[in-house]
C-alpha cells in the first residue's frame, strides 16, 4: 500500500456533526471492504486509521466494523431518529476513482437515513471549498512525506491558528486542547519511546473523537519490462537513479 490515506472529514462546527454520536454513527455506516474490492478491484486496504502502515510510528486499531443496524442506533441516540440531509463535497479528477468512492459512501449513508447528495467538482473549486470551510462532509487524500505520524498530527488534527502551519488541513475545524499539547510534546520530545507513547495516545484521541473516517490506502501496481528493476517507494516516487536495465 502506498503512504496516501484516503478519508472522510465532516465540519464538526456544524450540526449535525457537532455530535461526536453522528459522526460515531456515519463511520459504521460504511462497507469499507466492499470498497476496497468494488471500487478498486481489490487494489486498495481498508484503513485502520488516517496515518496508513509504512510511517514511522502508525498505530495499528484494527478494522473498522460495518454495521448499519449500531448506526441507526447511534443516530436516534444522537437525537436523529429519522436521520437527516446533507451534501457530501468530492474531487472529481484528483484520485484513483474519487467520484466513485463518493458515490458508493452516498448509497451507504442513504440507507441508514443519511438522505445524502454528491456534490462532485474539479479539484481546484472543491479544494477552495474545503479551505473556506464551506462544506459539511468531504473526501480528502493525505500523504506523509517525513514517513512520521507527526507530519499528519499538525496538518490534520491540530487547532488551526491561522499564524502557523497547525491545523492548515483541519477541515472538520475540530479543537482538542488536550490533543493540541499532546502535539506540542511531541514535537520536543527526545526519548524515542516516550515519543512513540504520545503518538500513539494522539493518534488514540483521534479515533476516539471520530475527528475522521479513514476509508482506505491505495495499491499502486506498477508494471516493466523483465529487464528493468526499480524499487517501489512507499511515497510512490520511483527513483530513476536507483533503476538499473540489465
Amino acid at each position: 500500500p502506498s503512504i496516501i490515506a484516503r478519508y472522510l472529514s465532516m465540519n464538526t462546527k456544524q450540526k449535525p456533526f457537532d455530535n461526536v454520536k453522528v459522526r460515531h454513527a456515519i463511520n459504521y455506516a460504511i462497507n469499507k471492504e466492499a470498497l476496497a474490492k468494488v471500487a478498486f478491484s481489490g487494489y486498495a486496504v481498508p484503513a485502520e486509521g488516517v496515518v496508513p502502515a509504512g510511517v514511522e510510528y502508525a498505530e495499528k486499531f484494527g478494522a473498522w466494523p460495518y454495521d448499519p443496524a449500531k448506526a441507526k442506533q447511534l443516530l436516534a441516540e444522537a437525537g436523529y431518529p429519522n436521520g437527516f440531509s446533507l451534501k457530501l463535497d468530492c474531487p472529481n479528477d484528483r484520485y484513483v476513482n474519487d467520484e466513485a468512492i463518493c458515490q458508493a459512501v452516498t448509497a451507504m449513508w442513504t440507507r441508514i437515513g443519511v438522505k445524502t447528495t454528491l456534490q462532485a467538482a474539479p479539484m481546484a473549486q472543491f479544494v477552495t471549498r474545503v479551505m473556506n470551510n464551506d462544506v459539511s462532509a468531504y473526501l480528502f487524500g493525505w500523504g506523509v512525506a517525513t514517513f512520521d505520524a507527526l507530519y499528519s498530527l499538525e496538518a490534520l488534527m491540530a487547532t488551526k491558528d491561522g499564524k502557523t502551519s497547525a491545523g492548515n488541513y483541519n477541515g472538520g475545524r475540530f479543537s482538542d486542547a488536550t490533543l493540541d499539547g499532546m502535539i506540542g510534546q511531541i514535537k520536543v520530545e527526545m526519548d524515542a519511546a516516550k515519543r512513540d507513547a504520545l503518538l500513539a495516545q494522539a493518534l488514540q484521541r483521534v479515533k476516539d473523537g471520530y475527528y475522521y473516517i479513514p476509508l482506505h490506502h491505495q495499491i499502486r501496481p506498477w508494471a516493466m519490462r523483465k529487464n528493468v528493476e526499480t524499487p517501489h517507494r512507499a511515497d510512490d516516487r520511483p527513483m530513476p537513479t536507483w533503476t538499473t536495465i540489465k
